[in-house]
């Protein structure tokens, strides 16, 4: 009878319902001895299980947090966060490029908007807050890649309370109320096993890396000597922020 009611319940595109039904008796297969579905409820009515007339009380509160947020599963999206300068928006754009090729679902809010796998929803804000708020609160986005200008976080703080992976290469020159860089918060807002991508050759960034340097994990990328100093960097932080999003799905 439980898996004929699940799928009447999934036919009408409930997750959860209260199912008024008449059958002789419901510990027999319906199928067996005949019964009707009255009615399928939306508004299930926890209280007729929790304070029944008749017969033993049932709390339906565990089974459905447990049907929601499942106790094997993450009960929240990867967030790859990266420090607004020159180079950002060309290192967000190619790391939704390559997610999206991994079948996810990706959203990414930069300061040209916000795009959901690679549509642009117009009208959207972007920046942070409203655009990482956006995407991290559609149910359809299973990876979130946010651009985070300096100015923003003094402003307003962040948008999330943790992330996965933190890109910086460069340093704004914005502080915090206690006199360190702006970017610091970034750093600190990095999941245990998170990981920092940061860039080698720049002097501020590395020594705003030896303030955390035993509490986080830092990739350090260098564009070295070339000519296409930019495009290295670009080029290097999108292959390890892809390959650390390779390592979140294993965990």
């Amino acid at each position: 009878n439980a898996t004929f009611l699940r799928a009447a319940v999934k036919l009408v595109g409930l997750d959860i319902a209260g199912i008024d039904l008449v059958l002789p008796d419901i510990s027999q297969p319906i199928w067996d001895t005949g019964g009707a579905i009255i009615e399928i409820n939306e508004d299930s009515a926890f209280n007729l299980h929790l304070f029944p007339e008749a017969g033993p009380a049932h709390d339906p509160g565990p089974a459905i947090m447990e049907m929601l947020f499942p106790s094997d599963q993450p009960v929240r999206v990867p967030v790859v966060a990266i420090s607004a300068d020159a180079t950002s928006r060309s290192i967000c754009t190619l790391i939704a490029s390559a997610a999206t090729t991994d079948r996810r679902s990706v959203g990414m809010a930069t300061h040209d908007g916000v795009f959901i796998n690679g549509t642009h929803y117009w009208g959207v804000d972007g920046r942070n807050p409203t655009g990482p708020r956006t995407i991290l609160n559609n149910p359809n986005v299973d990876l979130a890649i946010v651009e985070v200008d300096a100015q923003s976080i003094v402003t307003h703080g962040l948008a999330f309370d943790r992330c996965d992976i933190a890109v910086i290469l460069s340093l704004s020159g914005e502080q915090t109320p206690f006199g360190e860089p702006v970017e610091v918060v970034l750093l600190r807002a990095l999941d245990p096993g998170g990981m920092a991508i940061l860039n080698s050759r720049n002097p501020a960034v590395r020594a705003l890396a030896d303030v955390l340097h035993h509490t986080i994990d830092i990739i350090w990328i260098d564009a070295g000597e070339t000519q296409m100093g930019d495009s290295t960097l670009i080029s290097q932080a999108v292959v390890a922020a892809t390959e650390c999003l390779h390592l979140t799905d294993a965990r």
